[in-house]
């Protein structure tokens, strides 16, 4: 009888399908003692002692490998301890999940110095289950033992074999189906004597863990061989936390298909169709869906902040504003905009201040007879022009007049003789300008108002 690798290879590394480990890691994990490992289902599995682990994801990859979990420091498993141990292309079952791995890597195999990588495979089947895995081993096996048939073929070509296996183990319904991952994790809070529990989604049976208060159960301390139902050995106690977390891997028929995803390149209605983006009558872009537009794309390249204003700076450009609430408008900024009510109180203010500085706003018309004189200067310190009006009389040959920074503005001469004349002057006196009124003889003020 031919030894194992004899009837496989005809060469003296190991077998090319391993025996099957626990659990697979997923991240860079300390090899000692029992941790919990994160699986690639996202569940999580607590090591024990005597478990075969895969160690997939180590940042230093010359470390992967499977391993036996001691008591302290993790050893490596004696089908992967030495050179001629491991091959390109080496598979290994993780019941735990479950997942089926395969190992890559480049050059001879050398022990603790080649980086050793893995990725996972998927297989035809309605529900991924071990005897699934199992069957699809043996196609695995039996066409290595094929590609065996010539011993040079064989030596260079282990992976030719597995591509050869899988492609026996497929079907084109595969090609066009996908894997699909199914976990469930369901908390039950137990009642006096309760024994069953149904987990909602279902789980396939030899695929779960069951954890009481925490702390998890053995195989043998329940039964799960009627899904969706596990039952308890031992009735738990009212209030027990009771959690289930179950597993497994679904094939989608038909996932992959040209007419459901964007594969069918000839067909852009069905791939908008697939997408979402209308129907295949009613789903023109432009219609239903916003076309790609210059003017969108360019709004979209800004970075947004509290108060900015879009604004286009060109045919496909764009720019930003700030918006201002300043009253003054002191900035004068040729990229900023004022609020309504900036400008509201920047034009009242200016309205203000136009209106102090201008003659009749804020003025009353005053007798200040009493307070003037003929022949004296008086000068306008009011802040804003003011009108003065004179009536003057004066006797036989004489003259009136008035003045405005010392220039006469107005003059009436007497030529009547030994009559009295009158005579009034209106004046504009803008601010700290002088004015004042003189007659040469008989002189009288009759009247001497101001608007001011």
């Amino acid at each position: 009888m031919t030894t194992s690798y004899q009837s496989r290879l005809g060469t003296a590394p190991e077998e090319a399908i391993k025996a099957p480990v626990k659990a697979i890691t997923t991240t860079n994990v300390v090899l000692t003692g029992t941790p919990e490992l994160t699986l690639l289902n996202l569940a999580l599995y607590q090591t024990q002692l005597g478990d075969r682990v895969l160690v997939a994801a180590q940042d230093n990859k010359a470390e992967n490998g499977i391993y036996d979990v001691n008591g302290g420091a993790w050893t490596r498993a004696t089908d992967w301890n030495a050179n001629d141990d491991v091959v390109n292309g080496n598979l290994i079952l993780a019941t735990q999940g479950p997942f089926l791995a395969l190992a890559t890597f480049t050059g001879d195999f050398e022990i603790d110095v080649t980086e050793v990588s893995f990725t996972y495979i998927p297989f035809s089947a309605t529900n991924l289950d071990i005897q699934t895995i199992q069957a699809t081993a043996a196609a695995v096996d039996a066409s290595a033992a094929a590609a065996a048939a010539s011993a040079a073929a064989a030596a260079s070509s282990v992976q030719d074999a597995l591509a050869a296996a899988t492609a026996a183990a497929s079907s084109a319904s595969l090609a066009q189906s996908a894997i699909t991952v199914r976990f469930v994790d369901q908390v039950f809070v137990a009642g006096g004597g309760q024994t069953s529990f149904e987990v909602t989604s279902g789980f396939d049976t030899g695929f779960i863990d069951v954890f009481v208060n925490g702390a998890a159960l053995l195989p043998t301390d329940y039964n799960d061989t009627s899904p969706p139902d596990v039952v308890l050995n031992t009735p738990a106690q009212a209030g027990d936390e009771v959690r289930v977390r179950a597993w497994g891997l679904l094939l989608v028929s038909g996932a992959m298909n040209a007419a459901n995803n964007l594969g069918d390149l000839t067909n852009f209605q069905v791939a908008r169709d697939n997408l979402g983006l209308g129907t295949a009558a009613v789903g023109n872009i432009g219609t239903d869906v916003q076309a790609w537009d210059a003017e969108l794309q360019a709004i979209a390249g800004l970075v947004s902040a509290a108060n900015k204003i879009v604004r286009f700076t060109g045919s496909g450009t764009a720019g930003l504003l700030d918006f201002r609430d300043e009253n003054t408008l002191v900035s004068n900024s040729p990229t900023a905009i004022p609020s309504q009510s900036s400008v509201k109180a920047y034009v009242d203010n200016a309205v203000v201040t136009a209106g102090n500085a201008s003659i009749g706003f804020g003025q009353t018309l005053q007798d200040v007879k009493a307070s003037r004189a003929l022949n004296v200067i008086y000068t306008n310190t009011t802040g804003k022009p003011i009108f003065v009006y004179l009536s003057l009389r004066g006797g036989a040959n004489s003259s009136l007049e008035a003045y405005h920074n010392e220039l006469r503005v107005a003059l009436v001469n007497n030529q009547f003789g030994d009559r009295v004349v009158r005579t009034s002057f209106t004046l504009l006196i803008p601010n700290n300008h002088t004015y004042r009124a003189r007659v040469t003889s008989g002189g009288v003020v009759e009247e001497w108002r101001e608007l001011r």
